[in-house]
């Protein structure tokens, strides 16, 4: 599902149990309307009234390919399960929606904005230096027409590394946001485990299983099981990347001193939004500052001399062939 579907669903089962009812009457309520999504809802209200509410939630969390959506089965399952409460859980739900939307808006703007401009740049130059010497060849001359493929290569190898450089761009900075990003849901995972009276060990396993985590965290729970799992982290914490250093020595912290686990994931979540939002703010300025640099210093010229370049190449071959007459 997608993060807005995901959202939108969490929102009317939200609403039905503060209206008193169950999820699942919700689900059937929307199978009977005229939404959008009605045709996903009947779907699911055949399977649950084929094999019962809690084997769909685990069906439906072991197919989950977003992050959000195995979070969102794990909560309705804990529930079927009579373990805390559903509402407190999907109102936080609701709040981690809310900012990883914002984040990721971000995060593809990030990854958007450095191949629209060499997209525009590569189409402006191609249809100048290009389209129109074919179209209009008395007007707008090429190195072509002149049979000079070299000094045509040479304009576009300027374009073609420009363009390069603001895909890296682009690529680099979706990339790091996004290693950045995966915490998030990692933290609120670990928390509903948490308030639903399991240890941190137990819920940092469901979480490998149920979450996509870099090899280094998925290790930890595959280390030396003689040891506590307090040793474990601390262990692993010098082959950590940001956040997940901060987040293990918290969690470590934590352990040693008896605060509740739960408390501390939860206010560290709403830091960890708040500081990927400013982060993603500021990647966003950078990179569109960043991604000047290649357009200014190489596309630019590239383009001005495919285009500029044959009427100075022609005026050459005038003054030579009028020296020679």
């Amino acid at each position: 599902m997608k993060l807005k579907e995901i959202q939108q669903l969490n929102e009317l089962f939200l609403m039905s149990l503060q209206a008193g009812r169950d999820w699942v009457a919700a689900l059937q309520w929307l199978a009977q309307s005229n939404s959008k999504q009605a045709p996903l809802a009947r779907r699911w209200v055949a399977e649950i009234e084929t094999m019962g509410a809690q084997p769909f939630l685990l069906k439906k969390r072991a197919e989950a390919l977003r992050e959000e959506e195995s979070i969102f089965f794990e909560i309705l399952l804990i529930q079927q399960k009579g373990q805390g409460s559903l509402i407190q859980a999907l109102s936080q739900f609701q709040d981690l929606i809310f900012q990883l939307s914002r984040v990721r808006e971000i995060q593809r703007n990030l990854f958007l904005i450095p191949i629209a401009q060499g997209g525009f740049c590569l189409l402006f130059c191609f249809v100048l230096a290009v389209v129109l010497p074919i179209l209009l060849p008395d007007l707008f001359r090429s190195f072509l027409h002149f049979g000079r493929w070299d000094l045509f290569l040479y304009g576009l190898f300027p374009l073609g590394l420009g363009a390069f450089l603001l895909h890296r761009i682009s690529i680099r900075s979706e990339k790091r946001l996004q290693q950045e990003v995966c915490g998030l849901p990692a933290l609120h995972f670990l928390s509903i485990r948490i308030q639903a009276g399991e240890d941190i060990q137990s819920a940092w396993g469901e979480m490998a299983k149920g979450l996509r985590l870099p090899s280094c965290l998925a290790s930890i729970q595959r280390k030396n099981q003689t040891q506590s799992f307090q040793s474990r982290l601390e262990e692993s914490l010098p082959k950590m990347v940001s956040p997940w250093d901060r987040i293990l020595l918290g969690i470590s912290w934590t352990m040693k001193t008896g605060v509740g686990v739960a408390q501390f994931l939860d206010r560290m979540s709403q830091e960890e939004s708040q500081r990927l939002f400013a982060l993603a703010e500021y990647r966003l300025r950078k990179d569109s500052l960043l991604s000047l640099l290649p357009l200014v210093f190489l596309c630019f010229p590239g383009c001005l001399y495919l285009v500029m370049g044959p009427a100075f190449y022609e005026l050459q071959l005038n003054w030579e062939f009028s020296g020679d007459s």
